[in-house]
């Protein structure tokens, strides 16, 4: 692989962005004694770390994909093990994993940045419909948000007049 030298940086970049696997599988095999945010904070953020992964898959078999195997007169025989990765990293199985985390996450919510708009945005990154409960916490939230917003001017005229 090292005769397509970009190919094989492109390997080496994807294989080093991919996540601690082993830890990554032991968050989502672990159930929590008791439900709490830290908890549905640490499962959620191991689904969009899940989903990463499986990208970074498709992103690696791409590469493998197009390495010239038959160039320069090889053997298949010595690339067997290769396209038996290639085949495994196209598995259907990780593209309806991925679907079915892109149907619970949304997107646009998980890649924000800054401290405290992260924390704004955090119960945003589960997509509409997929809980009641947590919409109807979405509409209520958003209510008194613009509530306090509203009134807010007046709270600051009286705290600032002598």
């Amino acid at each position: 692989m090292k005769r397509n030298g970009p190919i094989f940086a492109e390997v080496t970049d994807t294989l080093r962005s991919f996540p601690d696997l082993d830890k990554l599988l032991s968050q989502l095999c672990t159930y929590p004694k008791t439900i709490t945010v830290q908890s549905i904070r640490g499962e959620i953020d191991a689904l969009s770390t899940l989903r990463d992964a499986i990208r970074l898959c498709f992103k690696l078999a791409e590469s493998f994909q197009s390495i010239d195997l038959m160039g320069e007169g090889a053997d298949p025989a010595h690339y067997q093990l290769l396209l038996a990765i290639i085949k495994n990293l196209n598995e259907s199985t990780l593209h309806n994993m991925e679907r079915a985390i892109n149907q619970l996450l949304d997107d646009e919510k998980a890649s924000i940045s800054g401290k405290c708009v992260a924390k704004h945005q955090e119960c945003f990154i589960v997509r509409s419909g997929v809980d009641a409960v947590l919409d109807l916490s979405r509409e209520n939230y958003a209510s008194f948000t613009d509530k306090v917003y509203s009134v807010r001017p007046s709270f600051y005229f009286i705290i600032i007049r002598p």
